[in-house]
């Protein structure tokens, strides 16, 4: 197959939607499509597609630089392959290649580890607004790729990743790329529009690790990690993404609290009950008072510091900086100006339950008594104001 009509194929292909793509392959004769772009015509075969796609994208992935054409080019095929395996169990031809051939899955998976990797270490060299949302979507979609490939069920992904010999290093890296995809956010963009999928892009990253962090073996993978816990990179993930400021439009408010909601959510998980008071307090059924006096006590019912247990002494000083971000969301969100028409109680509560496992780690007791101190004083002058 000539090299020229893979990258054709790619780009005629790469911007069909998987109904559009499933219908050109089952109408292909033979197995072979026909397409014609710029005037030049060139054909095909399924398999060949799928075989020369992975191999593309892993001969792209290994030479890959900071370079706006070269991260366009990477995207489509990763898109491609992507919408590809959305429809592998209605082509046999496809399922052969992209399910059953297990040299194909282990090349692919390696390709996204290596591309997660090099996103973690080249995020510091991007300039201007379409390299920033080339690197948000190639770590959303290698990130969701993997999905593609393995399964739709998200304990069989951490299973596969867990079991592969690099997993370590591609946790590490994620966390990384993903805080690189936090601090871009802060830039100043030039439209709308690159902003509203630039903090898209970071959410769907960010959602990918915590769907992996629900499941209690790669929650205690992740703790064992000490260059993960006791390094600090999950720590520096919290803080970063805290930092984040509110924004005048709505919409963005809504996305960064729900960054920090979800941030909160991997170092500490939600139980049923807090999401039952959400709902309570979301239907107002709480008075301002008695639903601020339940969140009091849920900060006394610790239930896990295994994050605290791990973090070694060089990490302590940056846990402390974050849970000092956790303390200033509590703050904003308790007394802070509460008019938004975006939904915020899962953030604070989320805050709250963070803010109970530091309290309940012996290392970070003092600390937390220290700093609760002008806490508690704001519940106390708000609570006498209801008196």
């Amino acid at each position: 197959m000539q090299q020229h009509d893979l990258y054709s194929a790619v780009k005629e292909f790469n911007v069909l939607s998987s109904k559009e793509l499933g219908s050109l392959i089952r109408d292909a004769e033979n197995g072979i499509i026909k397409c014609t772009l710029n005037g030049s015509s060139f054909e095909i075969t399924v398999e060949n597609l799928a075989r020369h796609l992975v191999e593309h994208i892993s001969n792209e992935v290994s030479s890959l630089t900071v370079d706006e054409q070269h991260f366009r080019n990477l995207l489509s095929g990763l898109r491609l392959l992507h919408t590809l395996c959305d429809i592998s169990s209605h082509h046999l031809t496809l399922e052969r290649v992209l399910a059953e051939d297990m040299s194909v899955q282990k090349k692919m998976l390696d390709s996204i580890f290596h591309l997660i990797s090099f996103l973690s270490q080249f995020g510091e060299k991007l300039n201007g607004s379409s390299l920033m949302v080339l690197y948000s979507a190639l770590l959303s979609n290698s990130m969701y790729l993997s999905k593609a490939l393995i399964s739709s069920e998200w304990k069989d992904i951490a299973d596969v990743l867990l079991a592969h010999p690099e997993v370590d290093d591609f946790i590490i890296s994620a966390f990384t790329a993903v805080c690189v995809n936090v601090n871009l956010l802060r830039a100043t963009l030039t439209t709308q529009r690159i902003n509203n999928s630039l903090f898209h892009l970071c959410e769907s990253s960010l959602q990918f690790l915590l769907s992996l962090c629900k499941h209690m073996l790669f929650r205690e993978r992740l703790v064992e990690n000490k260059e993960l816990c006791g390094g600090g990179a999950v720590f520096r993930l919290v803080e970063n993404t805290l930092k984040l400021s509110q924004y005048d439009d709505p919409k963005l408010s809504s996305v960064v609290n729900r960054l920090k909601s979800k941030v909160l959510s991997i170092v500490s998980p939600i139980t049923c009950r807090h999401y039952c008071i959400v709902f309570y307090f979301v239907q107002g059924f709480f008075s301002t008072l008695q639903w601020f006096f339940l969140q009091m006590l849920l900060l006394f019912q610790a239930e896990c510091s295994s994050f605290m247990d791990m973090a070694s002494t060089q990490s302590k000083g940056l846990a402390e900086s974050a849970v000092s971000e956790v303390l200033e969301v509590l703050k904003m969100m308790c007394f802070g100006d509460l008019k938004g028409h975006h939904p915020r109680g899962l953030l604070l509560l989320n805050a709250m339950k963070l803010t109970e496992v530091f309290c309940g780690a012996s290392r970070f007791r003092t600390f937390m008594v220290l700093n609760l101190v002008s806490f508690f004083k704001y519940v106390y002058l708000f609570g006498v104001k209801f008196l």
